[in-house]
């Protein structure tokens, strides 16, 4: 008789777990794929069908000799056909097989629900008192470990998610190098224009002073990207402003070229050089792009 308990304790507590892991699973199903979700779903079915066919099993076995607990497992049988937790959770696997996450996740926690159900019935009709608390001991630690494993599988999506951002910053930071590259060709291409315009001139003297302030930005973005490069990803937030801060600079920059591109006087100076009127108009276009970089930049590294 001793091995018929072993049995009953055994579908108690496979029934404690299916009905942790159950809830546990309802949980984790956001980060989980499609595939995995279904996968699990059946696995859990395959596990409740087991459970269920071993309880029939050992219901006939001790019908005589132990009737209550005879009844309690027969009571938990019937309860999960008149709830079809079977059929429910066949419902889930199809719901999620055609991507209805919202009905998969309602008929889930029906599901979890009977299981508990059904969790009770067996603890009232084949423990004692004492028993029943030694038991919840033992399931207490049993969740306690199912916690456990789906928190280091969060982390581990977690850390999946941050190596995917790291990898869009990356490619950010390059996109935004690139067309510092074109601002830099650009100033150079000015600086040498501008040399051979008279200081002296009020146009003149605008010109190399938006020459230096694009001098600076670049300057400065170059010690940002330096911070990136070498910086944790719980530092990038610091960076991330930063970037957002040159970002605003750059506007007002890109502000004041466009105005001096519209500049007749600033023109005529260029002209006067024999260098090009669209010059400005080329160096403010391409500040706006790297500007709009920045932005991009500083929005992925504050996240």
């Amino acid at each position: 008789m001793k091995d018929y308990k072993r049995i009953i304790v055994s579908a108690v507590m496979v029934a404690a777990v299916l009905a942790a892991v159950s809830a546990a699973t309802a949980e984790d199903d956001k980060g989980a794929a499609g595939s995995e979700l279904i996968a699990r779903e059946k696995f859990i079915k395959a596990q409740f069908q087991k459970l269920t066919t071993k309880m029939l099993e050992v219901a006939k076995l001790v019908e005589k000799s132990e009737p209550e607990t005879a009844k309690a497992l027969q009571e938990a049988v019937d309860q999960s056909r008149r709830a079809f937790i079977a059929e429910d959770m066949d419902k889930v696997a199809d719901y999620l097989s055609k991507g209805l996450a919202t009905a998969a996740a309602s008929t889930k926690q029906e599901v979890i629900k009977e299981l508990q159900n059904i969790l009770e019935t067996l603890r009232h009709g084949v423990m004692d008192d004492d028993k029943r608390l030694e038991r919840i001991k033992e399931w207490e630690k049993i969740l306690a470990r199912i916690r456990q494993t789906i928190e280091k599988q969060e982390n581990l999506e977690r850390r999946s998610r941050i190596a995917s951002r790291a990898d869009k910053i990356d490619k950010q930071m390059k996109e935004l190098s690139a067309t510092l590259a074109g601002v830099i060709a650009q100033q150079k291409k000015l600086l040498a224009q501008t040399e051979k315009t008279n200081p002296g001139k009020a146009e003149v003297r605008k010109l190399a002073d938006l020459r230096d302030k694009v001098s600076r930005l670049i300057a400065e973005q170059e010690k940002i990207d330096a911070a990136t490069r070498g910086a944790p990803v719980d530092k990038l937030p610091l960076a991330g402003k930063a970037q957002k801060d040159l970002a605003k600079k750059t506007e007002k920059v890109k502000a004041e070229l466009a105005a001096a591109a519209k500049d007749p006087d600033v023109a005529r100076a260029l002209s006067v050089a024999g260098a090009s009127s669209k010059a400005v108009s080329a160096a403010a276009k391409n500040v706006s792009q790297a500007a709009g970089e920045m932005a991009k930049a500083s929005g992925s590294l504050q996240k």
